[in-house]
């Protein structure tokens, strides 16, 4: 690589994490930054803030309400009785209701707090259809809150309306907000086709061209036409669609608010192939997919989503399925909603919608910009971040961030965008590195693992982490909606959940190289893998409470562009992880100008271990400095060990019949 290209390089990261001048001796910052004062401990002047608002600082916990903490065993069927196909709960099954709520979620509040957490994001959690696919071969439950009938109460098997009051109130009272993730695009499957006759069978997508839609009179119409007025013409179920839409007398008036009953208010054309037309106006997997572009449907949406943060306090939301809506909603639906949190007393409400999509940084832009949207998650940030964890070229990791201009318009800038490295649709990372790196011997994923949390937590954006990875080891996680574990279930829900699984516990224990350890017992370098990222977060607070991170920790904007251009397919991972880990070490433990007072490589071990845990110790409150002289940081045993609310892994449980129970690999 020329020098020139690598000057260029470096200033392309460098935009991304250069510092602004930061105002001192108690000045506002002009974007509603503070002066923190000096640094702790003595360490030099602080990196000051970059050019960012107030809205890129989350750190979000992630989580989905049925697979967190059981609070209130009474409402696990959800007021319903029978067999699992009426209640849906069943927590020996993937597929089904496992008994978590919200008042769960309400006694581990200082345990998420005590993360570094800012801001708890739920999965939905609304009142769910509980049971769908009823005579197919895979029959499953809403414990995942997608498929959501009433809207205006929270899910009876998640607990009560007044829970939600509660659980607000009290991660109000820690300092966190509260996010909602919400549904525009559908709701749960109630709409069943019927054909016409002469008409094409249901339920394969049937083109707009092939069959036009047309009002109550038989005219045909083109519905972009109206999208985003406030007009849009009469529909009648017999003559305006492909097929015709019909209700089960049973369910005619299942969903609330009770204009979610009027038929002609869906698009009504089969099921989508999630491309082209269809991917906007087909339904999802079969859930009802709404006619976005009528104003009925726009004004319906706004009073329901009005209705949660001017009574409840809700703080901001993750809005599902955003690119599978179409623009003109976005572009009324996103203000209006903004100003009725200024109005309810949230003016730092913030929205962020899901736009799957790991391409193309144009296209997703879009909807930060004309689509009104504030940010997006960063699907190409995680795919990038998990090819540079499995050692792929990097150029596409430079594009990545030379390409964060696209989002940057009068209101909102790429440092808005959440990155992440899985979700629960996806699955964890863990999973991805493993298919990435077949054969791979656990202590490598392991350094890998690492080497992805290190991009994440150092990188441009604001992290959602997500329930679970905190302690789950990568070698053995699958997809990401099985049940947490460890302190996030305080030692309950032992249950094994014995579908679909592997022969590895994961709960009070941890996989150590193919063989069951406790926690505590610091095996090698094998120790526990979660206490990585439980360490990452937590050291965030303490550096934006001071403005960035100190100079002394040595963050520079060439760090991991220093890692990235070296990062190659090495046949000794170890000893090349060495090398890598030099650039960011000397800044880690030195400053950026400081020599090391011995060998990177021996200092530093190989970048997964020791880098990491050499910053994330240093930043972290109360934690003492790992050098000479001074008491060494506690370890990985100690992260779930402490007095401070992590514990919660407890003794191991038995069944009935004395044998041991753990979670297994639960997939989701």
């Amino acid at each position: 690589m020329s020098r020139s290209l690598v000057a260029l390089s470096a200033l392309a990261v460098a935009l991304v994490f250069a510092p602004a001048a930061h105002a001192r001796g108690g000045h506002d910052h002009p974007q509603g930054g503070h002066d923190h004062g000096g640094p702790p401990h003595g360490h030099g002047s602080f990196a000051p803030d970059s050019l960012r608002s107030s809205l890129t600082r989350e750190r979000f916990y992630f989580l989905m309400p049925d697979r967190f903490a059981n609070g209130d065993t009474s409402n696990d069927r959800g007021g319903l009785t029978g067999p699992r196909e009426v209640t849906g709960f069943d927590p020996t099954r993937k597929g089904w209701y496992h008994g978590g709520d919200l008042k769960g979620m309400i006694s581990k509040l200082d345990y998420i707090k005590g993360l570094g957490t800012t801001a708890i994001w739920l999965t939905p959690s609304f009142k769910n259809k509980p049971v769908q696919g009823l005579g197919t071969p895979y029959p499953s439950a809403g414990y995942h809150g997608y498929w959501i009938t009433d809207f205006t109460q929270i899910d009876p098997h998640l607990g009560t309306n007044q829970d939600l009051t509660d659980l607000i109130a009290g991660a109000h009272r820690r300092g966190m907000k509260v996010f909602f993730d919400i549904i525009t695009n559908h709701t749960a499957d109630v709409i069943q086709y019927e054909q016409k006759p002469g008409g094409p069978a249901p339920y394969d997508y049937v083109s707009k061209a092939a069959v036009p839609y047309k009002d109550a009179n038989g005219n045909v119409f083109d519905d972009r036409t109206f999208a985003g007025t406030n007009s849009f013409p009469k529909l009648d179920a017999n003559v305006s669609f492909p097929f015709k839409p019909v209700v089960s007398d049973a369910e005619k008036n299942v969903k609330v608010p009770a204009w979610l009953n009027d038929v002609t208010l869906y698009h009504n054309r089969g099921n989508t192939t999630f491309s082209g037309e269809n991917s906007t106006y087909g339904d999802f997997a079969g859930l009802d997919d709404l006619f976005t572009e009528n104003p009925r449907v726009v004004r319906g949406w706004e009073d329901i989503y009005d209705y949660w943060i001017r009574n409840y306090g809700v703080d901001g939301y993750r809005i599902d399925t955003m690119k599978h809506v179409n623009l003109e909603f976005w572009q009324q639906f996103l203000p209006h909603i903004l100003d009725t949190a200024r109005r309810a007393g949230t003016p730092r409400f913030f929205a962020f919608g899901e736009v799957a999509d790991s391409v193309s940084n144009p296209f997703l832009s879009r909807f930060t910009t004309a689509g009104r949207s504030q940010a997006v998650l960063d699907f190409p940030f995680q795919q990038q971040a998990r090819e540079f964890a499995a050692s792929h070229p990097t150029d596409q990791l430079r594009r990545e961030i030379d390409e964060g201009d696209w989002y940057t318009d009068a209101d909102s800038n790429v440092y808005q965008l959440p990155t992440f490295l899985a979700n629960h649709d996806m699955g964890h990372i863990g999973m991805f590195l493993r298919d990435d790196n077949a054969g791979a011997p656990e202590s490598e994923l392991l350094q890998r693992d690492k080497l992805a949390h290190a991009l994440l937590f150092l990188s441009r954006g604001q992290m959602p982490l997500q329930f679970g990875l905190q302690h789950l080891e990568p070698g053995r996680i699958t997809l990401g909606r099985q049940a947490a574990v460890g302190p996030d279930r305080g030692g309950e829900f032992p249950e094994r959940l014995g579908q679909d699984t592997a022969d590895v516990w994961v709960s009070q224990r941890v996989v150590v190289a193919g063989q069951p350890a406790h926690v505590g017992q610091r095996a090698g370098q094998h120790a526990d893998r979660g206490c990585l990222v439980l360490q990452g977060f937590q050291a965030l607070p303490q550096a934006d409470r001071h403005g960035g991170l100190p100079d002394a920790a040595g963050i520079e904007p060439d760090a991991l562009l220093g890692l990235a251009q070296r990062v190659v397919h090495p046949p000794d991972l170890a000893a090349q992880q060495a090398r890598l880990a030099e650039p960011l070490a000397r800044r880690v433990r030195h400053g950026p100008l400081g020599e090391p007072a011995g060998d990177p490589a021996q200092q530093v071990g190989h970048l997964g271990t020791e880098v990491l845990d050499g910053l994330f110790g240093r930043l972290h409150p109360g934690r003492a400095e790992h050098q000479p002289g001074s008491q060494p940081r506690p370890g990985a045993d100690e992260c779930l060990d402490d007095p401070a609310g992590r514990r919660g892994l407890g003794a191991e449980r038995q069944d009935e019949h004395g044998a041991d129970r753990h979670f297994d690999d639960v997939l989701a």
